[in-house]
């Protein structure tokens, strides 16, 4: 089997993967999460490994199951098939061609339209089912006068949609304003005239709605700002934030006969312009390369990923091992050390980081943004102007320059929260 071609793959997909579950899809209806989980199955397939190594998965099945003219595989959804049946099933009720279909008819419309009736969670799961599919099935069908069967009103005989849809809604005025619009004043005239009001009534029956609200937990205490102590006399208690005291945080050199890799991503808008930059430092905080890498437009992922990629490919190319790589994205790191699969582009950078970290003695941290300032500026500045290069100790100039200086010297910069 790991020896089977992709197209071997895909007619075993067409013809017993795919057509094994198709009899039940009649009868029950899965949820979104188990049609999910199969169409993941035929993916995983057919993608397929060797000799014990997975294949990367260079499109999702969501892209592949389109006709071949279309670009696709010639394999369908099954959220489709679905979809077909629930029409199928439609068909056949508004046919009222059998037993089942008057049952159903006489059990939850009686005299109702069926396109109208209100859903109802007591009912069976077949009413559920044909409670999903009206607006999309109703189109495609058009009735021919005959016995008198046919809704004047509802049913599509017309030729393009039901009346009901092409004239206008009905409409009704108010007999004693002349614009014909009814407004609070008459409103609050004709309910209360000749009614006194009683202050403590309407008092008590304001804190009656604010009892109920705040028992279900739907008032916070910044829509009490400044009334705290009136709110806490009514009994409404809030919990205080407290704020979190700054931290300090400092870029730290690395060990004695160490170097140090920073990187950053950046992207624009993520999706948007994006660039990747590191610098690589020794253990006394002084500068062998930095660098910048223009990525067109991508996600701010790809962009963090491309920026540990590079540098490490630069520490061994100039010979600067070992050293520990510093990254500022959680997620980078976790998808890094997992060694996770994902996305095809994704999944291709982890695996060059893996072959190079074969070669390499490297170790991957995390250190926080604000200690990564000087990387930070680098990227946003390669992203934002689509810069490429490489840049020596004396090519660092500006506000670069300063923001080295500052963290060799081990300045602190201050993270809130």
């Amino acid at each position: 089997m790991t020896n089977l071609s992709h197209g071997g793959r895909l007619a075993l997909i067409r013809s017993v993967l795919q057509a094994t579950p198709l009899h039940l899809l009649q009868v029950i209806h899965p949820p979104k999460s188990v049609l999910i989980t199969i169409e993941r199955i035929f993916n995983g397939f057919f993608w397929g490994s060797y000799n014990g190594r997975k294949h990367i998965h260079w499109y999702s099945w969501a892209k592949v199951y389109f006709p071949v003219a279309e670009g696709g595989l010639g394999v369908h959804s099954l959220a489709d098939y679905v979809r077909a049946f629930y029409m199928k099933l439609w068909w056949r009720f508004r046919g009222k061609s059998s037993l089942w279909s008057e049952y159903l008819h006489g059990r939850y419309y009686q005299n109702l339209h069926p396109t109208i009736v209100p859903y109802n969670h007591n009912h069976s799961s077949i009413w559920h089912r044909l409670c999903r599919i009206p607006d999309v099935a109703e189109p495609f069908i058009l009735w021919t006068l005959g016995e008198g069967s046919v809704s004047f009103w509802h049913d599509n005989w017309f030729g393009k949609k039901p009346l009901a849809q092409l004239l206008h809604r009905d409409t009704y005025t108010m007999e004693s304003n002349p614009s014909g619009r009814a407004n609070a004043t008459q409103r609050n005239a004709t309910k209360y005239r000749g009614v006194s009001f009683s202050t403590d009534g309407i008092i008590l029956e304001v804190q009656r709605h604010l009892c109920t609200l705040y028992a279900a937990r739907t008032l916070t205490s910044t829509q009490w700002k400044g009334y705290l102590h009136q709110a806490a006399i009514m009994g409404f208690i809030f919990r205080q934030q407290v704020p979190q005291a700054p931290s300090i945080m400092r870029w730290h050199a690395s060990s004695p006969s160490w170097f140090k890799l920073n990187t950053d991503g950046s992207s624009l808008g993520n999706p948007g312009l994006a660039g990747a930059a590191g610098i690589i430092r020794d253990s006394a905080g002084h500068v062998h390369l930095a660098y910048q890498f223009a990525l067109g437009t991508g996600i701010s992922v790809l962009a963090e990923l491309t920026a540990v990629w590079r540098g490490m490919e630069l520490t061994l190319t100039h010979d600067l091992a070992p050293f520990v790589v510093e990254v500022d994205a959680t997620t980078v790191i976790s998808l890094l050390k997992s060694r996770a699969f994902g996305k095809w582009d994704v999944q291709h950078l982890i695996m060059r980081f893996v072959c190079l970290q074969q070669l390499l003695v490297a170790d991957v941290q995390h250190v926080f943004r604000e200690a990564n300032g000087a990387v930070d500026h680098l990227a946003k500045e390669a992203a934002s102007l689509q810069l490429t290069r490489v840049l020596h100790h004396d090519d660092i100039t500006g506000i670069l320059r300063g923001i080295l200086c500052l963290d060799r010297q081990g300045a602190p910069h201050l993270r809130r929260g």
